[in-house]
């Protein structure tokens, strides 16, 4: 760890390093402080118990500095704070222990709240949970309008203070928003209020040197609230509260938090009609992926794309290039280039081969019952080919597992692994042998 400490005061001329870590820095130039964070692993910025402590002396070090405003910005690629580390839980099994992990994080939230210069959060890519609450104990937030951006409470709970701030400083519409919504977009975002202001990548900075010019010539710190009643009650719900696949394996030597990033956009191939997986099909056309669609109909998706422009999170432009990405195959087709086939549960199984052998090169997700029904497998085939398929099944919109059918190759789980990790989805890989029962599933 860095530290550098600036010596007596800083005049507005200056430039000083007030703090400095491999994954969080904060700059002090003409007296405004820029907070820059991007920790490591998936989720992107996701907050644990080593995270936390990191943001409480970067605060430290901005309000003993002659800062008269601060700039909170992640420079990781995929998001602002995408909420809890799942891997935190495993050593936080007392609700006691939660409910400490939580007042600590109250606490840093008073203090950010409390700090008398001015605070402004840029929120550029997935905003949810807890770092919904950081970013609301800033005085002004600044929503960049990508596809990718989401800012939410998807478990709708608080567990920092951010009930208190929603109470006290948004009126009651806001929280009905976050409530029945759960995750809004940018542009629903700044209708409702919940940011100050939607601009797209390329004005980013433009509005925000706007913004830090008008709090230089007249700064206008936001009301602190008349009472911080509430806590307790976060502090214990979040005790008692069971996160999904809080207790997960990552695999020997590849721990949830190392899980690597897709390097690029990739094209996925969908066999029969998976209604199930509407949401993380969406979420990968947010994300620039491609779907081939066999035995399918590409209206449904076509569909998700059009509600997810009257959700403001794509354009006309972005709809239309999300639209052009959708293309529907024929089902003689001699070959499909796919990284990932998706093969429905209810596609025979004497079919599976056929598909498997048209994506030569793709993984193939053979997507399970989770209601009882019988447990799809492709027949006995090569090993080189057999070692493609993977059983899938849905846990919750947000959790999947995997199951090979023969002990794979490291490299296929890694890029399963990466794949989901950036739609935002728990992986739990099962030994090859292993199946779900529907009550688990």
């Amino acid at each position: 760890m860095t530290w550098l400490d600036v010596a007596g005061t800083c005049g507005d001329n200056r430039q000083a390093m007030l703090y400095a870590t491999e994954s969080i820095g904060v700059q002090l130039v003409h007296g405004v402080a820029r907070l820059r964070f991007c920790f490591p692993g998936w989720p992107a910025n996701a907050i644990d118990a080593d995270v936390l402590g990191e943001w409480e002396r970067a605060l430290d070090a901005v309000t003993r500095s002659p800062a008269r405003v601060l700039v909170v910005e992640s420079t990781h690629p995929y998001g602002f704070i995408t909420d809890w580390n799942p891997n935190c839980f495993k050593s936080l099994r007392h609700p006691a222990d939660r409910a400490a992990l939580a007042w600590r994080g109250q606490n840093l939230l008073r203090q950010l709240t409390e700090w008398e210069g001015c605070t402004v959060a840029v929120l550029d890519g997935t905003c949810l949970g807890v770092g919904l609450e950081l970013a609301l104990a800033c005085d002004y937030r600044l929503a960049i309008a990508r596809p990718v951006t989401k800012i939410g409470l998807p478990h709708g709970m608080c567990c920092f203070g951010g009930s208190v701030l929603l109470r006290e400083r948004f009126p009651r519409r806001v929280w009905h928003v976050l409530h029945d919504e759960r995750v809004v977009s940018a542009r629903r975002a700044a209708q409702v209020g919940l940011v100050d202001r939607c601009c797209l990548p390329s004005e980013r900075g433009f509005y925000l040197q706007l913004l830090l010019d008008r709090l230089d010539k007249r700064p206008r710190k936001r009301p602190l609230p008349a009472s911080w009643a509430g806590l307790a009650h976060e502090r214990r719900r979040f005790g008692h509260w069971q996160p999904p696949l809080a207790e997960w394996d990552g695999g020997p030597g590849n721990p949830a938090s190392s899980y690597p990033l897709v390097p690029q956009s990739v094209t996925i191939g969908v066999v029969g009609e998976c209604p199930e997986l509407d949401e993380l099909l969406a979420e990968a056309l947010l994300h620039g992926h491609s779907l081939r669609l066999v035995d399918a109909s590409a209206t449904r998706y076509r569909q998700l794309c059009q509600v997810l422009h009257r959700q403001g999170f794509l354009d006309d432009a972005e709809r239309d290039d999300c639209l052009r990405r959708i293309a529907a195959v024929p089902t003689a087709a001699e070959t499909v280039p796919v990284a990932i086939l998706i093969v429905a549960a209810n596609v025979p199984q004497a079919t599976w081969l056929r598909y498997a052998q048209i994506a030569r090169q793709a993984v193939v997700l053979g997507i399970q019952s989770s209601n009882g029904g019988p447990s799809h497998l492709p027949p006995p085939g090569p090993p080189h080919v057999m070692d493609r398929f993977y059983r899938m099944y849905l846990l919750t919109p947000q959790a999947v597992a995997i199951a090979p059918l023969l002990p794979g190759l490291p490299q296929r789980l890694q890029f399963l692994r990466g794949w989901f990790s950036e739609l935002g989805v728990q992986t739990l890989i099962l030994p090859p042998a292993a199946q779900l029962l529907p009550q688990a599933a």
